[in-house]
């Protein structure tokens, strides 16, 4: 007893640094206070002491490290522990969870997340029985207790659910994959129906809804049979309430006190898959949320419209902060419903065509049979409502009801705008309604009539190609982009995005774009960076705009139209630049602010330019700007110290890169990795052996290595996609002499700080993986030094940052000792025997259980690979580290693992015995974590 004390006495002690201040605590007290923690988790069979400390401390943070500590025992001696002592300590948990009202979330997590384990582990062994009683209680608990055991009773259900899930929020718990997928399957075939069902009662029992479902719902669900009047009634609730969650009274619940921060994450980013969901639902039922969404939108605009009056009313230009707070809730309230109307009228295509969704014409059809076409178009090009409009409710479509609406709100901005009343606009609401808009326009207007086997008559005669209601909308869309580019609203940055991509959106399909440059309103925004303030054409806009007429020039399928076009578009750019090198004076005057700012409006102009390259003007715009490519790069050794010009240069490769280089013809290929060879020379010259003491120097170096990386990414690609299809070969540099060039410049200066960075360490570490499988022989034999240099990183990918890098250090491993296995004479080169330690490297991260189940399978083939490579070596150290154990049974265990982990295997390199290799690798794992356990 007195030793348990003491260790209590100890992990609350080192619990209490670990949560100091790090102005009170130093490093080596905190290191110390982890050591405590750390050899408390290696404790062998743990389980009296755990309960001791969890009965008796009252330190949150220590019951979370106790309770961790029983998760990693469990995992570990499931095996040796008996039935008895496994329901023990699992009723143990359930009562302990049950009588502390007062614990913190984390810590019931934490221990919801060990019962969970061992309620799977059993169901590998029972076939689900003993989870089937706990369910039993678990229903209980929900439909029998109060408030707070409702809740835990649907905590343990989550918790359960996740652990037989394939999230990264299930947990290693010592099985095979295999058996993981059977033990999954067998709990959705046999309990998860089970679970849906009381977890919607649950949720009614809760939440108190005003209508629970029916014991005959009940019983058609565990019928399992879903009708489809079922789906819709059950669609209609999910909708209201998710409507009603997300609204002001008096039709939502929104709570008052819920502060409007225009400034979070956005929301259509933070809630897409809700709202993809919303989107089903809401296409199940098009006749109940459609109309739904135009009459609360339109009560919100009648709401808006009477404080714009009482603003009005004032006759000043301060008014009550009531006004503005009522008027941002409306503005909110409208921002959500467009969301919810924007997921249920299009669907999310990236890649694909985007098509009106088959419900939605459905349902345009069927309503079309009231629908009175005339009223209809009229009802769109004036941008009215249904509540000004009698009898509009029936005779005009419902898509073309909320499109209007939409126009609506855009026309009452822009005056609000010219009132200077500017202040009770939204940037948020402009910017959804501007992505509403771009979706409508993608999916609905001027449609490919051959994608649709039946087509409404009111949307076709409202959007459809060549006729006169789609090509004002057109206009109307052009118009809208200057607007917001004109717009004090516009310094906004999501709003500049969205409204780029509604201009790339009306010119990224050939047949629209065909009309869209015959549209006044498309030359008017070409004009429009001649006459609109400089600063106001922040970046985004230029490279946005250029894209957009870059993007255009696919209409002109003859190659003499597309070179005038682009030479209008252009031209007077690449003259500007031509001009500003010629200059006797630039030397002298490249250092002035407007020269600069030339400098970097023409980059942005050129990016844009290439980032809007087709398959069909990619010869077209690349005869235009590569032999602009070496004078940029020999900017770099102007500019090297404006990082922001340097980035931009290179940016400029990575669009070249990126677009246009898997069209490029050989000739055309050789002669951007010239200039790609140039650009790095370049920019080695200047940054290898660089010191700056500027504070931001590591984020600047970053920002130019990400990029860099980029660029060297998409090079490689070539060797992978070439659809240049002229069946020349290469005379000069090759992709591949560009990507080892790069790698050698990239490695000095990629220190540990810089790939602690996750986005800069993902990249680097997928680009060395990318490289080592695609041109092999030049960084294994031919650049051996980079080689040993790229090696380095690849041992401290495997410990230091994570365990989604691990996986691309082991593929990286593989693709090297698979080339070394088929190289000639592979023991003559130095790559063999640098390659080598990895071997044994790996073989203790998996014996240390320092490899994430995640990264199993990879750590699986590469190690089979390297076996290949190095058999003797590999008998050699398995031996020593079956004779560096202490323990009799282990050594004898570790023994027999390593026997059958080799057994019926011909290390030969061939896929079938690398698969087979991989089940034996699976349960080697699984078996060694039973008995072995070093950290």
């Amino acid at each position: 007893m007195e030793q348990v004390q003491q260790i209590l006495q100890e992990l609350e002690a080192a619990g209490s640094i670990m949560l100091a201040s790090p102005s009170l605590v130093t490093n080596d007290q905190r290191n110390a206070a982890e050591a405590v923690f750390m050899s408390f988790r290696k404790t062998n069979m743990p389980y009296s002491i755990c309960r001791y400390i969890l009965d008796y401390s009252k330190v949150d943070f220590v019951l979370f490290e106790t309770a961790g500590t029983l998760r990693d025992a469990l995992i570990r001696d499931w095996i040796f522990l008996s039935q008895d002592q496994k329901n023990e300590l699992r009723q143990y948990l359930f009562q302990f969870i049950m009588r502390d009202g007062k614990m913190a979330p984390f810590v019931r997590e934490r221990i919801l997340q060990v019962i969970a384990i061992m309620i799977k582990r059993g169901s590998v062994e029972d076939g689900g029985q003993e989870r089937s009683n706990i369910l039993d209680e678990v229903e209980k608990l929900i439909f029998n207790g109060d408030l707070k055991k409702q809740v835990l009773g649907c905590s343990i259900i989550l918790a359960l659910m996740q652990e037989y899930s394939t999230t990264v929020k299930s947990t290693d718990v010592g099985l095979t994959w295999e058996s993981h997928y059977v033990a999954k399957k067998e709990f959705e075939a046999r309990d998860l129906r089970r679970i849906f069902v009381f977890s919607t009662r649950a949720l009614h029992e809760i939440q108190n809804l005003p209508q629970p479902l029916s014991t005959d719902i009940l019983t058609v669900l565990n019928n399992q049979s879903f009708p489809e009047q079922l789906c819709k009634n059950a669609s209609i609730q999910i909708l209201n309430t998710y409507l009603k969650c997300h609204i002001s009274p008096p039709n939502g619940t929104k709570t008052p006190d819920a502060e409007f921060n225009e400034n979070e994450e956005d929301d259509r980013v933070v809630n897409k898959e809700q709202l993809q969901y919303i989107g089903i639902f809401g296409r199940l039922i098009p006749e109940h949320s459609l109309p739904l969404l135009v009459t609360l939108i339109e009560g919100q605009i009648k709401e808006m419209r009477t404080i714009i009056e009482q603003v009005h009313s004032c006759g000043s230009c301060q008014w009550p902060e009531s006004f503005q707070q009522k008027i941002d809730a409306v503005n909110e309230d409208i921002h959500w419903m467009f969301l919810i109307a924007g997921h249920i009228l299009t669907v999310d295509s990236e890649g694909e065509p985007s098509m009106i969704p088959s419900e939605i014409m459905r349902h345009s059809i069927e309503q079309s049979k009231n629908v009175n076409l005339d009223l209809t178009l009229k009802f769109l090009t004036n941008q009215m409502l249904v509540m000004d409009v009698s009898g509009s409710a029936e005779a005009v479509d419902d898509v073309i009801k909320l499109v209007s609406i939409a126009f609506h709100l855009c026309e009452l901005e822009k005056k609000l705008i010219e009132a200077k009343m500017e202040s009770l606009c939204s940037p948020l609401l402009s910017g959804t309604i501007v992505w509403f808009l771009r979706e409508f326009f993608q999916a609905y207007l001027m449609p490919n009539e051959t994608y649709y086997n039946d087509l409404s008559m009111p949307l076709l005669q409202a959007f459809g190609q060549h006729t006169e209601a789609a090509n004002w909308v057109l206009n109307y869309l052009l118009n809208k982009v200057e607007h917001n580019i004109k717009s004090p609203l516009y310094v906004d940055v999501s709003l500049i995005g969205d409204t780029v991509g509604l201009l790339i959106s009306m010119v990224d399909v050939r047949h629209k774009s065909e009309i869209v440059i015959n549209c006044e309103g498309f030359w008017k925004l070409f004009e429009l960076q001649n006459h609109v303030p400089e600063h106001q054409l922040v970046p985004e806009v230029k490279e946005g705009l250029y894209k957009a007429f870059s993007l255009a020039a696919d209409a002109f399928i003859e190659n003499d139209k597309q070179k005038d076009y682009y030479s209008r578009v252009i031209t007077p750019t690449l003259d500007k630049f031509r001009k500003i090198l010629g200059d006797e004076n630039f030397r002298k005057t490249y250092n002035n602010d407007a020269v600069r700012l030339e400098i970097m409006d023409i980059l942005h102009k050129c990016i844009g330019l290439a980032s809007g390259a087709f398959i069909n003007t990619t010869a077209t715009v690349f005869g235009i700007l590569h032999p602009m490519l070496n004078d940029f790069s020999a900017l770099i050794g102007v500019y090297h110290n404006y990082q922001i010009i340097v980035h931009l240069i290179i940016q400029l490769f990575v669009e070249f890169s990126k677009k246009m280089l898997c069209f490029l013809a050989m000739e055309e290929s050789d002669k951007f990795y010239m200039s790609c060879y140039q650009m790095v020379d370049m920019y080695a010259h200047y940054n290898i052996n660089r010191v700056s003491l500027d504070s931001d120097a590591e984020d600047q170096c970053f920002q130019d290595l990400y990029v860099f990386l980029e660029l060297l990414t998409h090079v490689m690609s070539k060797e992978v996609l070439d659809l240049s299809s002229d069946g020349k070969t290469t005379t000069g540099k090759t992709a591949g002499d560009v990507c080892v060039y790069g790698l050698q410049v990239i490695l000095p200066l990629m220190t540990i700080d810089l790939l602690k960075i996750p986005a800069l360490c993902l990249q680097y570490y997928k680009y060395a993986g990318y490289m080592c499988e695609m041109v092999p022989m030049k960084l294994c034999i031919e650049n051996v030094d980079i080689f040993k240099g790229v090696l380095t990183t690849i041992e401290l990918g495997l410990t230091m940052f994570g365990h989604e890098i691990t996986p691309m250090c082991t593929d990286f491993l593989q693709s090297a000792a698979s080339f070394m296995y088929r190289h000639e004479n592979r023991t003559m080169h130095e790559a063999y025997n640098l390659l080598k330690p990895f071997l044994k490297f790996l073989m203790e991260l998996i014996l240390s259980c320092q490899i994430n189940s995640d990264a199993l399978s990879s750590t699986g083939h590469a190690l089979y690979t390297l076996i290949c490579c190095y058999p003797d070596e590999f008998q050699q150290i398995s031996m020593q580290l079956i004779n560096d154990q202490t323990d009799a049974s282990v050594i004898e265990k570790l023994h027999n693992a390593f026997t059958l982990l080799t057994t019926g295997i011909d290390f030969n390199g061939q896929h079938a015995m690398k698969c087979r290799f991989k089940n034996n690798f699976d349960t080697f794992t699984t078996n060694i974590r039973g008995f072995l356990f070093i950290k």
